[in-house]
């Protein structure tokens, strides 16, 4: 599996550590609705700030943040960065036009774009992990027929390593922590899921739009001079 060199970002949440901030658990509502998209960036930025060089502006105290200063810090990203649609959250050209504006006033020599082509996303993805750049993954709303009510499986893996459905999901952000050659690892919700890389390429293209259900791809920085 090629995933991330160090841990992800934990939260504790008085006395139990999460894989990523829960969304589930924050005290506004339309964070607990519609944050996923807020709580992804938070974490990528949190991951950023403790293990990448260049990125010291973005670290807040040493992982796991506790849970007071992590809900301080996303009501910081909404309000300024982030503003949450009611029951819509972030799409990606709004996700991305607030992680660029969080690294330009941090100096973070990354800069963020919305989406690839299908052929690309997965040479994309194992790229990004072997940079040690964590991956957001949206998984896309019912398009065109959005009166449907097609979801994706999230997967937990079982004591003896099976993996049984643990979640159906649409219209929800994720982030990529590991890959292999069937499955991705993430996180959401503060735990770790696995998502088959054949069911989400057939959700992708059969019920809801490549556009939507993508990534936000990072890429260093291009120096004008020296």
């Amino acid at each position: 599996m090629i995933e991330l060199r160090h841990p992800y970002a934990t939260v504790d949440y008085g006395g139990s550590r999460s894989v990523g901030g829960n969304q589930m658990r924050a005290q506004k509502k339309i964070m607990r609705q519609a944050g996923c998209g807020v709580v992804a960036a938070a974490d990528l930025t949190l991951y950023l700030g403790a293990h990448r060089a260049g990125c010291g502006a973005l670290a807040r105290s040493a992982l796991p943040l506790p849970f007071p200063e992590y809900e301080t810090y996303l009501e910081t990203l909404r309000r300024r960065y982030l503003p949450l649609i009611p029951r819509f959250g972030l799409n990606g050209l709004m996700l991305v036009w607030g992680l660029n504006r969080i690294f330009m006033k941090n100096r973070v020599p990354l800069r963020a774009g919305w989406g690839v082509r299908s052929g690309k996303l997965w040479p994309t993805v194992t790229h990004m992990l072997a940079s040690d750049l964590p991956v957001i993954l949206s998984v896309g709303p019912n398009l065109p027929r959005f009166w449907r009510r097609r979801k994706l499986t999230f997967y937990r893996k079982t004591e003896t390593g099976e993996l049984v459905p643990a979640a159906f999901v649409r219209a929800h952000y994720v982030t990529v922590t590991g890959l292999d050659d069937t499955h991705l690892r993430i996180a959401s919700w503060g735990g770790e899921y696995f998502i088959s890389r054949d069911e989400f390429t057939r959700y992708a293209a059969r019920d809801s739009t490549r556009i939507f259900s993508n990534i936000v791809r990072l890429k260093p920085k291009r120096r004008l001079f020296g």
